[in-house]
């Protein structure tokens, strides 16, 4: 018990900060929502930075670059077939998309905050596990740049096959 209260307390407030914005996004998501295309980019962006980041800060070896891009494709599969089973509808005149709510981004960010936060605790508290955690902490890296970017790509492509129909922002 002492240890757990001994990692809340030595957290970074701006962790928690960060855990709160994860969980609204997440919440959002669970609700259908329509909303400009361009939307859809955002994260994806955001994700393959920092996946980027993340290996230019974690490179040692060519074999990181390997070992990252093994598992962008795997994470790609996965984003792709997750999408494969929402209804998206379009408006291709206003460039509106709707996608049905769905526990996925809610799941998939938690899931996300909780793997970098162990990487993060367990690099802190014992240095001896280092080159697993370095290449676990790439194979995460390049599944969760895969997941979103797959996703992108299968919205993308249902978007393209709907049928035209009039969408207000929610």
């Amino acid at each position: 018990m002492e240890t757990i209260l001994n990692i809340i307390k030595s957290t970074p407030w701006w962790v928690y900060l960060l855990f709160f914005y994860v969980l609204y996004i997440g919440i959002r998501a669970l609700k259908a929502r329509t909303f400009s295309i361009n939307r859809i980019f955002i994260v994806p962006l955001i994700i393959l930075a920092l996946s980027i980041w993340n290996l230019i800060d974690k490179f040692e070896s060519i074999k990181d670059v390997v070992i990252w891009a093994v598992f962008v494709p795997i994470g790609f599969a996965a984003g792709w077939g997750i999408i494969q089973s929402f209804k998206i509808r379009g408006d291709h005149k206003k460039l509106l998309i709707r996608i049905p709510g769905s526990p996925f981004i809610l799941v998939l960010v938690l899931f996300v905050f909780v793997i970098k936060y162990f990487f993060g605790y367990m690099k802190a508290s014992t240095p001896d596990i280092g080159p697993v955690l370095h290449s676990l902490d790439l194979a995460f890296s390049g599944i969760f740049l895969g997941l979103f970017v797959g996703r992108l790509f299968a919205t993308l492509k249902k978007f393209a096959k709907t049928k035209h129909e009039k969408l207000k922002k929610s």
